[in-house]
């Protein structure tokens, strides 16, 4: 819903850098050599292209999201401190039983702390949100309507 009311102008190597890493993303989940998937998927009578394109639609509302959500973060402020980090920190190493500094260099040392102060900002983000929404009662469907099965 919150999309709707946003126009934003993509630039074309914004949305190519991004379909380039969705597709690495797939190559790596695939466990299957790029050319070798590529050539499976021109025996399918497919190409990377015609993948790309058919993930370009999707490529843009995610970037607009992401962009979105920047927004909100910047505007509102949300951050995450030091201190939040490293008791989520504390919170891991004890669910990995091992110690702190342990966990957090085999997991990258300071990107590690970075990677959980965004996830911390995304989670108070979500929350504003949640608690911003206000949700009224719909009527009531089928649930095979509603996912279209």
């Amino acid at each position: 819903k919150l999309l709707e009311g946003i126009e934003v102008d993509l630039p074309e190597s914004m949305i190519s850098s991004d379909l380039e890493h969705t597709w690495q993303d797939y190559v790596r989940q695939s466990g299957a050599p790029e050319d070798i998937l590529v050539k499976a998927l021109e025996d399918a009578g497919r190409s990377k292209n015609h993948i790309l394109s058919e993930w370009r639609e999707d490529t843009k509302k995610s970037i607009k999201t992401r962009l979105m959500y920047g927004r909100i973060v910047e505007e509102e402020k949300i951050a995450a401190t030091d201190d939040e980090v490293t008791t989520e920190l504390a919170g891991r190493a004890e669910e990995f039983k091992m110690p702190a500094e342990e966990l957090e260099k085999m997991f990258g040392g300071p990107q590690f702390r970075e990677y959980l102060r965004n996830e911390l900002v995304q989670k108070k983000l979500f929350d504003f949100l949640l608690e911003a929404a206000s949700v009224k009662k719909g009527e009531k469907i089928d649930y095979n309507d509603l996912m279209g099965a």
